[in-house]
């Protein structure tokens, strides 16, 4: 069963605890790469920004004390991976000169803050969503992942995978439930 989120971040005090630096490294890795994309930048500055924020969280974490009246965990990372970009855009508008109506223009994308929400929220869905795959009948699976993934009606599902309303409906709800469950033990609080 996986770790409470507060538990991973006290395991990964420890460099030599493989298992919680994996277990760390797939949820988060990939979420600090989708946030540096979705700041607008390219692949590999993303990677680079990514691997800049692991080598800090690498650093930082044998003397991190996990206090939540402090703050939270989420907005630290976010700090990091926010600082990150906004020197890597920094830099590169160094290096263009831009014009003034350039500047003038309004930025039509969402804020960082707003693009952390989404991508915090998401990478913990995929993650939790990536375990109860392994919990449920691959049938079952299939069913919700259709439904939810594929944007296919109950009725295509039905066809399909050879099962009747109820049976879809009933593999979406458990497979719902235990993605609720694994959401509720990394401490994602549900809204």
């Amino acid at each position: 069963m996986p770790e409470t989120r507060a538990t991973l971040l006290m395991r990964i005090k420890d460099p030599r605890d493989e298992v919680a630096w994996r277990e760390f490294h797939a949820l988060y890795a990939p979420l600090l790469y989708r946030y540096a994309c979705a700041r607008g930048l390219l692949p590999a500055d993303a990677e680079e920004v990514r691997d800049q924020c692991l080598e800090v969280l690498t650093r930082s974490m044998p003397g991190f004390e996990y206090d939540r009246g402090k703050g939270r965990f989420k907005s630290w990372l976010r700090r990091i991976v926010n600082n990150k970009v906004s020197n890597l855009l920094r830099d590169r508008r160094e290096r263009i000169a831009q014009s003034r109506e350039v500047l003038a223009v309004p930025d039509p994308h969402p804020s960082p803050d707003e693009l952390w929400e989404e991508q915090w929220r998401y990478q913990h869905l995929k993650h939790c969503v990536e375990q109860v795959k392994g919990l449920i009948s691959e049938k079952n699976y299939r069913a919700f992942s259709m439904l939810l993934f594929d944007g296919c009606s109950v009725a295509q599902v039905c066809a399909e995978l050879e099962m009747n309303p109820n049976q879809v409906y009933v593999a979406k709800s458990r497979a719902l439930q235990r993605v609720r469950q694994k959401l509720a033990e990394l401490g994602f609080e549900l809204e």
